[in-house]
């Protein structure tokens, strides 16, 4: 009872002396009302309140160090209490007074941490700097780590490490250059310099290790392959080390170790790790393991078609062939590919380098059966007639004849082109590389065009004088014309003239693909017609004739020849329309691509191009039979274009197949689905 009388007395000399203290105030009794405030703590020792207004006082009599310290201890009382608030402004009034001890700037810094952290990591910064002129360097390395963890940057990690460095601590020391590493990265700086030095100083730094082995990876893969094994070769690794691992493996010359790791990681994003897949499959074939990286390939290939990105597989494949010294193994898997996605001019120089690689080899058989499926793909190509003439002595003679009378059906490349001007030859072999170009400018396939015009300007340099249609084009392709270069202000003048020939077999594809593009943007039909011509002196029901005749030298005059051709050409095209294209798809055949038609509507244009045959090339007693093959493209906007060029390509030749066992002279149409097959 006593113990509570007292206390009741206390509180109550408490409130008085506080009373007095504030009319000392009011009247301006400085000394008195600081006289008043002490015997208030005196009573209640604790009281924060009265601590500050004695700072007050102290601070109005001009003795900051009393009133300092009196706001220190009320700045320690709030924050005991967790006061924030008022130890917030207490912090900041001694602040004003005297620089905050380091003590106190860190008791400030982790009472703020979570209601403000600006205030936070400056009250630590000048925490920071005060341990560190009082060299202690313990509760520098600890501020640090929490700095790290509040706001990590790069110049934190650094002083971390450099701290941690100087007191020995070499694994702290360690993840503390993986953290400079890391916020490298993530701005876009190399970090492989800062993960090096955190791996020396601890190789069982998992973060460290990471860091560093992926950073071999384009320098030195083997040490990156032995730095990550540990962390990636165990079943329940993460992929984050399995990833680096595996491209560690394979550039290291593993491929077959790195294979289980690729495949893995691509069937979970087949998108992201094709490139790795294709690369893969460019080391196996480093290797010298050609048949696995077909192997390889082929299921790559069937994973692609599943997924509707066959043509993305071939893009790379192709690229990273070319990045490569392929052997004969996999040139022959490149040839099929190619065959079957209709490039004709990827499968071209393919086949080329098969015939380069088996005439060195010795393995002459080989090189003439690349040699005539080149001549099957583009009977055009410039070089054919040198590697033909590389074979002669080498293999079997009946072969090369049958040989020489394909390629002479389509006129030898050179010798034609170096006759004298002002020849029928000359006449010819000039219009054919001006509609060529034309053609290709038509369709903006600048490159071909620019290609065909080049040659053009080497075989006839002074054509241009003479010629206004070359010196149109000359301009249009943007070539300034040898001998008149003011007529590029007249290149609209005279435009009207259009001319319509033959395309090599090379642009088919191409120019297929564009017509599919427009008649899907123009919702219009498009129907392909496969046409093949029999000789004059093929009986009718022999479907067999011709193939004979190529067989006989001593009936190579009757050969559907250059000079057949050309008049078959230009009958055919002298009844296409503007938007019609005629391309030379064989030596005996040409595809017809008759845009905004129908497959019903294309009998009538065969029954037309009959009659211009019959007119054209009758006059001259060798009017040829037509056998056709009629596919009405499918424009289902589902499936890429690529896609419906190699499925209606097929199913054309197809069509002419069935028309060509049945007799001579026939057309048969073979709708989408193949089972829609008639006879006309």
């Amino acid at each position: 009872m006593l113990g509570i009388q007292q206390l009741g007395q206390s509180s109550a000399d408490v409130a008085k002396y506080v009373q007095k203290a504030e009319k000392a105030l009011q009247r301006g009794r400085l000394k008195a009302a600081l006289s008043q405030y002490l015997r208030v703590l005196h009573l209640d020792p604790g009281n924060a309140g009265a601590k500050e207004s004695v700072a007050e006082v102290y601070a109005s009599l001009n003795q900051p160090a009393l009133a300092a310290e009196q706001l220190s201890e009320a700045f320690h009382h709030y924050a005991e209490k967790s006061n924030l608030s008022k130890a917030t402004l207490t912090y900041k009034r001694l602040s004003r007074l005297r620089p905050v001890l380091p003590e106190e700037a860190l008791l400030f810094a982790r009472l703020s941490e979570r209601a403000n952290r600006r205030e936070a990591l400056l009250a630590y910064a000048a925490a920071l700097n005060g341990y560190r002129t009082l060299r202690q360097d313990e509760e520098v390395i600890r501020i640090l780590e929490r700095l790290t963890e509040l706001d990590p940057t790069a110049e934190r990690f650094q002083q971390l490490a450099d701290a941690t460095l100087k007191q020995g601590l070499t694994q702290k020391a360690a993840a503390a250059y993986s953290g400079v590493a890391l916020e490298f990265q993530r701005h876009g700086i190399d970090g492989s310099a800062p993960f090096a030095k955190a791996y020396e100083l601890d190789p069982a730094n998992a973060v460290a290790a990471l860091g560093h082995g992926s950073a071999l990876l384009e320098t030195d893969p083997m040490q990156a392959a032995r730095i990550l094994e540990p962390l990636a070769n165990y079943p329940s690794s993460p992929v984050e080390a399995r990833e680096p691992y595996g491209i560690a493996l394979m550039r290291s010359g593993r491929p077959r170790d790195a294979e289980p790791h690729i495949w893995e990681l691509f069937e979970l994003d087949p998108r992201s790790w094709l490139e790795k897949v294709v690369e893969l499959i460019g080391h196996t074939i480093d290797f010298g393991d050609e048949q696995h990286a077909v192997d390889l390939s082929q299921r790559l290939e069937d994973f692609q078609r599943k997924v509707g990105m066959r043509r993305e597989f071939v893009a790379l494949t192709k690229r990273m062939a070319a990045e490569r010294n392929t052997g004969p193994v996999y040139l022959e898997y490149l040839a099929t590919l190619y065959a079957s996605a209709n490039h004709d001019t990827d499968l071209t120089v393919t086949l080329a380098r098969l015939f380069d690689h088996y005439l060195a080899t010795e393995e002459f058989e080989r090189a003439t059966g690349a040699l005539e499926r080149a001549v099957d793909v583009d009977a055009y190509e410039g070089g054919h007639q040198a590697r033909f003439e590389s074979l002669k002595g080498k293999v079997d003679a009946g072969r090369l004849v049958s040989l020489r009378y394909r390629l002479a059906a389509i006129g030898p490349a050179t010798p034609v082109q170096e006759e004298s001007q002002g020849t029928g030859n000359h006449l010819a072999v000039l219009e054919e590389l001006m509609v060529e170009a034309e053609l290709f400018c038509r369709y903006a396939l600048m490159a071909q065009a620019h290609e065909a015009l080049a040659k053009i300007r080497e075989k006839f340099p002074f054509e241009e004088e003479h010629n206004p249609r070359l010196r149109e084009l000359c301009i249009t392709l943007g070539f300034e014309p040898r001998d008149a270069p003011s007529l590029r202000a007249q290149a609209g003048a005279d435009s009207s003239h259009q001319a319509v020939g033959l395309l090599k077999r090379s642009a088919y594809s191409d120019v297929l693909l564009a017509e599919i593009g427009r008649a899907k943007a123009q919702r219009s039909p498009l129907t392909l017609l496969l046409l093949e011509f029999a000789p004059y002196s093929a009986q009718a029901g022999d479907t067999r004739a011709s193939e004979k005749k190529l067989a006989s030298p001593a009936n190579a005059e009757v050969i559907v020849s250059g000079d057949l051709m050309h008049n078959a050409g230009e009958a055919i095209c002298s009844q296409l329309r503007h938007s019609d294209l005629a391309v030379r798809y064989g030596p005996a055949q040409i595809v017809v691509l008759l845009a905004s038609t129908a497959e019903k509507d294309a009998l009538s244009v065969i029954d037309n191009l009959r009659r211009a045959l019959k007119k054209t090339c009758g006059e001259q007693g060798c009017a040829p039979t037509l056998t056709a093959g009629i596919a009405e493209v499918n424009l289902d906007p589902r499936f890429d274009a690529a896609d419906i060029a190699t499925e209606v390509i097929n199913r054309l030749e197809d069509a002419l197949e069935q028309a060509k066992s049945a007799e001579a002279g026939a057309v048969y149409a073979l709708a989408f689905s193949g089972a829609n097959v008639r006879l006309f």
